[in-house]
């Protein structure tokens, strides 16, 4: 989100729609009519906006939402439908790109089932990391001057504090924030480009502030889009853009002579960035900041390089990483952030972490079942499936990992090798196999499905449309007797096919539950249950973000003889 070098030109391309001449468009010598317009400016507008538009999801979502906004007032102003065609096509321009670059991730969710384990989003979420103005005329965390330092952590007892505490303006940015809400008020004809980018600024306000429409897009639209605070970069543009021409247009007017007014230009421009960096880097940033770091990565590069001789092999090396993280937003375990493990890519391209294998996924399910074993079976099944050793990151367990290590040490018989900080260490493990050991249940949900929440067939609830797999892994057919409960919170029917044939259907009241029981003949390989209702998901309550359609509980699979 930092690299925002282009919003500068896509908020001319914008303005540009305010013109008496339609964008794209030019009139014919011979009569009135509009034609499309093949200059080399609008190429190059075309280009732009195709290489923005794959390059940033939310500076193209949050770019659209100006767009709209903005062709229905160029509209009103010029009575032009041409400029309406104008919008259309800039809409059409930035939106297509993306959604080429979405269609092999659309693909692989239709063939394969959505994982809906990964990014739950609620449309709570949208208020939760919404924009707040407040935030962005405050001055940002730990600022230089103590009192203004203290202002913000006054206001940081407010409610819905997150990520969006960043959106600080600066001194000068909250100045031409100011000057675009005075200039809201006057006509459009006073100082008309400063009015067009107040329009701008204050269109995308209304939408991504803590309760407006972005609440309502999440709602009815789609709530994975959810930090509307990150639209606060554009506002930033355009207030210092503001800013700047309010300046221009002061000295230009009260300043004859152009070399003076070169003069004052460099000069204000020195005072605006000395200021600026004083007003907008903290007290805790320097130049030197990496030097409170450098130990800790320099310890972490010789670790993991020595992992790489204590493993030395020709085949890729697979190392388990402890404790369990999964991917992506696990929140802080102990001491250990979320995404403190992948350290191990910063230094090395020789290994297989286990981390990063993303949650609701096939790695990921072996991972957490080989959790489930004791410890010394743990130990064996990695020794089977190739493993060369065991990462701890003793930053997530209260004891530093103390009792782990001593088992460890026990089961292995050997002692483990620390990090210089002291933060990490590691158990060498001489593999016996290189195949990964088959812990995935004979039976499980592949898609659409959040989890059981005490282990195989305890409890879950279904996101939508579900898919459950059993794995045949002989040569002839065998017969399954499958047997659970399916229960709902809304009347629904559930459809259950197997190998694309309805074999049952449940008709669900809310509050109550039925107990299924399904006898199938499994084929070798991959057979496929694909349950299927007819009510589109919706929230629990109590808080639960996840949209729910059924729950299916006490599962149980028994094979024929």
């Amino acid at each position: 989100f930092a690299n925002y070098f282009l919003l500068p030109i896509v908020i001319y391309y914008l303005l540009l729609f305010w013109r008496s001449k339609p964008l794209f468009f030019t009139k014919k010598t011979t009569d009135s009519r509009y034609r499309y317009d093949f200059s080399s400016k609008n190429i190059s507008i075309f280009l732009v906006l195709i290489i923005f538009s794959v390059w940033n999801f939310y500076y193209t979502f949050f770019f659209l939402i100006f767009a709209f906004a903005i062709t229905i007032s160029a509209l009103y102003y010029q009575r032009n439908r041409y400029h309406l065609y104008s919008g259309l096509i800039m809409i059409f321009i930035v939106t297509t790109p993306f959604l080429l670059n979405m269609i092999p991730y659309i693909y692989y969710q239709s063939s394969h089932g959505k994982n809906i384990q990964v990014a739950l989003r609620g449309a709570e979420d949208s208020e939760r990391y919404g924009l707040k103005i407040a935030q962005m005329l405050l001055p940002v965390d730990g600022h230089n001057n103590a009192a203004l330092a203290k202002l913000k952590e006054d206001y940081s007892i407010a409610p819905l504090i997150n990520e969006n505490r960043s959106a600080t303006l600066g001194f000068f940015g909250s100045l031409g924030f100011i000057i675009m809400t005075i200039f809201m008020l006057f006509h459009e004809k006073l100082f008309s480009t400063i009015k067009k980018l107040s329009i701008i600024a204050y269109s995308g306000i209304i939408f991504a502030t803590i309760g407006g429409y972005s609440s309502l897009f999440a709602l009815l639209v789609t709530p994975q889009i959810r930090g509307h605070n990150r639209i606060s970069i554009y506002i930033a543009t355009l207030a210092l853009i503001v800013l700047a021409l309010g300046i221009n247009t002061l000295v230009k007017r009260y300043i004859d002579r152009k070399t003076i007014r070169l003069f004052i230009f460099l000069f204000l421009s020195i005072i605006i960035v000395r200021i600026g960096i004083y007003d907008q880097a903290p007290a805790y940033m320097s130049f030197n900041n990496y030097k409170k770091y450098l130990d800790s990565f320099l310890s972490d590069k010789y670790f993991i390089h020595t992992i790489e001789e204590k493993t030395a092999s020709d085949k890729q090396k697979k190392v388990l990483q402890l404790p369990y993280l999964f991917y992506p937003e696990h929140p802080p375990l102990n001491k250990l952030n979320g995404y403190m493990q992948s350290a191990g890519y910063l230094h090395s391209s020789k290994i297989q972490w286990s981390y990063g294998a993303v949650k609701g996924r096939k790695s990921d399910k072996w991972l957490k079942r080989l959790l489930q074993k004791t410890l010394k079976e743990q130990v064996e099944i990695l020794k089977i499936s190739g493993f060369d050793g065991i990462y701890i990151d003793r930053r997530g367990y209260k004891d530093s990992a103390k009792s782990l290590e001593k088992e460890l040490s026990k089961i292995l018989n050997s002692n483990p090798f620390v990090s210089k900080d002291k933060t990490k260490s590691f158990f060498k493990i001489n593999p016996s196999g290189n195949k990964i050991y088959g812990l995935s249940y004979p039976l499980e949900f592949d898609t659409g499905f959040y989890g059981w929440d005490n282990g195989f067939g305890s409890w879950g609830w279904a996101g939508g449309n579900c898919r459950l797999q059993y794995e045949n892994n002989i040569s002839i057919k065998k017969p399954l007797d499958i047997s659970f409960k399916i229960g709902t919170i809304k009347k629904r029917n559930v459809s259950i096919f197997y190998e694309g044939q309805k074999i049952q259907s449940i008709n669900l009241k809310p509050g109550e539950s039925k107990i299924v029981r399904l006898s199938i003949v499994a084929k070798p390989g991959r057979n496929v249950l694909t349950f299927i209702t007819d009510t589109k998901a919706h929230l629990p309550g109590k808080g639960d973000g996840r949209r729910v359609t059924f729950n299916i509980s006490d599962m149980t699979l028994k094979i024929r003889k």
